[in-house]
């Protein structure tokens, strides 16, 4: 495996964290995509993506991806990095890996 973007895309065999993954990674993949090529949507379409990764989210990681403090937000695009960043700890942690400062359980 050479980067975690190679494991993202390994569903976890767990049936309890492969819960909602596919769907999560799709909307990382938009999200990440939109901002590697700085084609950012209106802050609409991303409270609109905000609220469907929320969705698909256990309580524990919902707390987390909406926790402000864990966001250190300068203006929309750091925003949206800062919301990528925490759903791509979301599902690394779903394949049993705990990074420090990342999403814990």
């Amino acid at each position: 495996m050479d980067t975690y973007n190679d494991l993202l895309e390994i569903v976890p065999s767990d049936p309890a964290k492969a819960q909602n993954y596919t769907a999560l990674l799709a909307l990382w993949k938009e999200q990440k995509t939109l901002i590697d090529v700085e084609e950012l949507e209106s802050s609409d379409d991303f409270s609109v993506w905000e609220e469907d990764v929320s969705a698909l989210l256990d309580d524990n990681e919902r707390a987390y991806f909406r926790d402000e403090q864990n966001v250190l937000v300068y203006d929309v695009r750091a925003l949206r990095i800062a919301r990528i960043n925490l759903l791509t700890k979301i599902l690394i942690h779903r394949h049993g890996i705990n990074l420090p400062g990342g999403f814990q359980g």
